[in-house]
């Protein structure tokens, strides 16, 4: 949504319909990336994959044009909206695995979920890799998490050196 100003000089808010059909196309190129993945056509993956690209930078653009009064009230409610059903998803994932699997994740493997940094080993390349099999290994996806965080963190830095005009 983005913020118009009115002749009479008052903020309304439009739906800009291109937008938000670049944001359904590319919610359904990550889906069908994955989806391709699984079926192991990686050309047409690695082809759909932009989508997530997209998807970020869209998102990125869009959070940019926005008034942030209270950084950190702000990150904790994205915190609380994103990573919360993470971690909720993931005890759910490993109390499945005691129960019928009788096995538990690598202790380094929990700390990472529960840090929000398994994504760290997709962004930076010496950071400590997750177990790719096991309990949590099919949890990998998750990379993006960590990396919408960083995103998130970034944003409030660029913010208050936007707020301070350095």
């Amino acid at each position: 949504m983005f913020y118009t100003v009115d002749v009479k000089g008052e903020k309304s808010m439009n739906r800009n319909t291109g937008i938000s059909l670049l944001r359904v196309c590319s919610m359904l190129m990550i889906v069908l990336c994955h989806y391709c993945n699984y079926i192991g056509i990686s050309w047409l993956a690695q082809f759909l994959n932009v989508g997530v690209y997209t998807f970020l930078l869209m998102s990125g653009w869009l959070y940019s044009k926005k008034r942030i009064d209270q950084p950190k009230r702000w990150l904790l409610l994205r915190w609380k909206k994103l990573c919360v059903p993470v971690l909720v998803w993931m005890v759910l994932v490993i109390i499945y695995a005691a129960i019928a699997e009788h096995e538990l994740p690598p202790a380094s493997d929990v700390v990472l979920f529960l840090t929000n940094m398994q994504g760290l080993s997709w962004i930076f390349l010496n950071f400590p890799q997750i177990h790719n099999e096991g309990v949590l290994g099919g949890l990998g996806n998750l990379w993006f998490v960590t990396a919408i965080m960083l995103c998130y963190l970034i944003l409030i830095l660029a913010k208050l050196l936007e707020e301070k005009e350095i």
